[in-house]
């Protein structure tokens, strides 16, 4: 009896942290998961936007393809472009960010920085 009693004191420690590091490892994933589903939704978002603004199939608008290509953008388009998005998401692009703006993927990247400052 008295090593049953034993055995759990030493191990209800043990227990205990690996039950807690349990739930922050499932917390982590959860919230890991939650980023990518809003990053799916702000994708979506921003293609449906261009692709009714620029009068594009939305299936034109992949990660890698060039945004002032795919959506026949001129610099005043670019900036049509630019104000869209900002209005959408309420977020302030500066003209660095917009220079680093080659494709849809970067894009997709600039705005998540934005809105996770």
């Amino acid at each position: 009896m008295h090593q049953r009693i034993f055995i759990v004191k030493l191990l209800s420690p043990l227990l205990l942290l690996v039950t807690r590091n349990f739930f922050v490892f499932l917390q982590k994933k959860l919230t890991v998961s939650k980023k990518i589903m809003e990053k799916r939704e702000m994708i979506a978002t921003i293609n449906e936007a261009l692709a009714q603004e620029f009068e594009v199939e939305v299936s034109d608008i992949t990660p890698e393809a060039n945004i002032k290509d795919s959506l026949h953008l001129d610099s005043l388009a670019l900036v049509d472009m630019v104000a869209l998005i900002e209005s959408i998401y309420k977020v302030k692009i500066s003209g660095k960010d917009v220079n680093r703006i080659k494709t849809f993927g970067d894009l997709y990247d600039v705005i998540s920085e934005q809105i996770n400052t």
